[in-house]
């Protein structure tokens, strides 16, 4: 939230200053809340309150008779403070101690490290933790998970799990790790079943990501929410540090239709408001994929369905994983050059270009039906249906690039044999007229027998340009040629 400003100078009821307190109070229990966003938005608590500070003290100080006055000098703590002035004046150092000790909650994962107090790092998650989608599956060689008969996921498909664990390999080679991360598994069932089965005893630093099962496997928030405080109590417990998360969004939550999936009680949504509620209510550092993932979409303009399964799955593909390692790596202050977020935030507004039959592409076939954020390229034969209303009626390769935004997106045809190319732009979501885009040469016997009105062709045999007007070749007198 934006902090107002007080006027200075003006003689300010004391209801109005509690006003600006409350408002700074709030943004602080924000960024309480959001741990993921907790730096950049603490410090600009901060210092709007500091400016609030100055501000009402001399606002205050500038007199107020108020029947309020006297009521005001008692904070919510119920102490009786000599004036209203000196209760603002503690809350505020309340509020401002609140608000550093805020600025640190991203980064104490990396300060035990870096002070060599992390001996241990153990994944406790679901199959996103494992890595399907990306490739992540159970590996036989590898190590039981507790006494539950499966093992660990296997270490080298490119998952947010392995990009941690190659880190820590690297940086700090004498840290162990182990991925528990168990397909199909959640709090409300497995969690409450197994509990320290599962997560182990004598853990030094685990990561706890559930919910995206127990969004079928509990039937209410309510429940999910003690079931999860429960586990992640249990982790604690054998745990010397702990951070919890919220996993990515799915396509999955609603069908087509707007209607809730088939098995589902919860959506991501709710299992995210839940995690994050009882995060503050523990005081549990938390990392929230889920709203990371939406503010990329929003932000990038890059659709879900390029980082998430579009199968009817609940996983990331290897995109989406890859976003989820670089959301971890800021969040926790591990940003290198090899996966820097700033550096690569754009790496996947690229476009990507696909080949496909088009047989069944039209000349008129519009916008809409080609994918977003794709180069599209079709082959339009000589015995194509619709040929003869490609441009000039020849075969050719037709190139479609559908931008996020249509309002750019356009479509090139370049005839097969000749290297003419044609350009057109979308009208809503129909097309306008092609226009050439290169010279076309040749001598007079090998005029285009299909030529575009207004189209110029040079003709060798005459050493001069035409052009093709209602209906017949003309020169740049007018002539007929």
């Amino acid at each position: 939230m934006v902090l107002k400003t007080i006027p200075i100078g003006v003689g300010l009821p004391i209801a109005e200053g509690v006003k600006f307190i409350n408002d700074a109070i709030e943004a602080a229990e924000q960024a309480k809340i959001d741990s993921t966003t907790a730096i950049s938005t603490a410090n600009t608590a901060k210092n709007s309150a500091e400016q609030t500070r100055t501000e009402l003290d001399q606002a205050i100080l500038s007199g107020d008779s108020s029947p309020l006055a006297g009521q005001l000098s008692v904070g919510s703590d119920a102490v009786t403070y000599p004036s209203a002035q000196e209760r603002f004046l503690q809350e505020y150092q309340g509020v401002s101690s609140q608000l550093a000790e805020n600025a640190t909650v991203g980064y104490s994962f990396l300060n035990l490290l870096e002070s060599g107090q992390v001996t241990g790092i153990k994944l406790i998650g679901d199959s996103i933790t494992v890595g399907v989608g990306g490739g992540g599956a159970e590996d036989l060689s590898r190590a039981l998970i507790g006494t539950t008969g499966i093992h660990e996921a296997n270490i080298t498909s490119r998952v947010w799990a392995n990009f941690l664990r190659e880190y820590v390999a690297v940086n700090y080679p004498s840290i162990s790790f182990f991925n528990a991360g168990i397909g199909g598994w959640s709090a409300t069932n497995e969690g409450l079943t197994y509990g320290t089965e599962w997560y182990g005893t004598s853990n030094d630093f685990c990561f706890v990501m559930l919910g995206t099962n127990d969004r079928g496997d509990a039937t209410t928030e309510l429940e999910f929410e003690t079931n999860i405080e429960t586990f992640v109590k249990g982790v604690e417990a054998n745990s010397n540090n702990l951070i919890v998360m919220t996993a990515p969004p799915t396509n999955n939550d609603y069908d087509s239709a707007g209607v809730k999936g088939a098995g589902l009680n919860l959506t991501m949504e709710q299992i995210d408001k839940v995690i994050a509620r009882v995060c503050v209510k523990n005081g549990w550092e938390h990392i929230s994929f889920y709203r990371k993932f939406l503010e990329y979409q929003m932000n990038s303009e890059i659709p879900l369905d390029d980082l998430l399964e579009t199968n009817g799955g609940s996983h990331p593909i290897s995109s989406g994983y890859l976003l989820m390692w670089k959301i971890q790596q800021l969040e926790l202050g591990l940003v290198v050059n090899t996966y820097d977020w700033r550096t690569n935030s754009v790496d996947l507004k690229v476009m990507k270009s696909i080949s496909e039959s088009g047989s069944f592409i039209l000349s008129t076939t519009p916008i809409t039906s080609f994918r977003k954020n794709y180069i599209t390229y079709h082959a339009i034969a000589t015995n194509h249906s619709d040929v003869a209303n490609y441009p000039m009626g020849l075969s050719g390769i037709l190139k479609t690039v559908r931008t996020y935004n249509d309002s750019y997106s356009y479509q090139e045809y370049i005839v097969f044999d000749k290297g003419w190319s044609f350009k057109r732009y979308r009208y809503n979501i129909t097309w306008r007229a092609w226009v050439i885009e290169s010279q076309v040469t040749g001598n007079t016997a090998n005029r285009p027998t299909n030529p575009l009105t207004g189209m110029m062709y040079y003709d060798q045999t005459l050493a001069k340009p035409i052009y093709y007007l209602s209906g017949v070749w003309k020169d740049a007198t007018g002539t007929n040629v």
